[in-house]
C-alpha cells in the first residue's frame, strides 16, 4: 500500500510538536505517536534525547528501503544507513499520516492501528 515511497530520499526533517520527514521527488511523513529507533538492529533509548535526535538528523540523504504497515497499524520504515524507525499506533490519537506519490495518496495511522486511507 505504501511503496511508493521505497527509494524516495529523505531532503528535510523537522522538529515541533510533529517529526516531519520530507522526500523527495515527492511525499512526507508526518509522525505524532511514540516511535522507537534502532540503528544497526541495535535499539536508540527513550531516555537518550541526544543521540535519538542526531539519529533522525542523520536520516537526511539517505533513502528508504522499506516502508510497511504492519498488521498492528505500527508504521515500520527502514532507511539506507541502517536506521529503523516503528511508530506505534496510537490507542487515542492519530500516530502517523502519509502523504504519499500516485495512489493511495494519503495514508492515516489512526487510533487503535485503524488505517485511513484516500485515493
Amino acid at each position: 500500500m505504501i511503496e511508493s515511497i521505497v527509494g524516495c530520499e529523505v531532503t528535510q526533517v523537522s522538529f515541533g510538536g510533529t517529526f516531519i520527514i520530507r522526500l523527495s521527488p515527492s511525499g512526507d511523513i508526518s509522525i505524532e505517536g511514540a516511535m522507537g529507533i534502532e540503528v544497526a538492529g541495535r535499539a536508540v533509548g527513550e531516555d537518550d534525547t541526544d543521540a535519538r535526535v542526531a539519529r533522525l538528523v542523520d536520516l537526511f540523504g539517505t533513502r528508504i528501503q522499506l516502508a510497511e504497515i504492519l498488521p498492528t497499524g505500527d508504521l515500520r520504515v527502514r532507511f539506507s544507513n541502517q536506521t529503523v524507525i516503528t511508530v506505534e499506533a496510537g490507542s487515542a490519537y492519530e500516530a502517523f499520516d502519509l502523504n504519499l506519490p500516485g495512489s493511495p495518496s494519503k495514508v492515516v495511522g489512526g487510533a487503535g492501528g485503524r488505517l485511513e486511507v484516500w485515493d
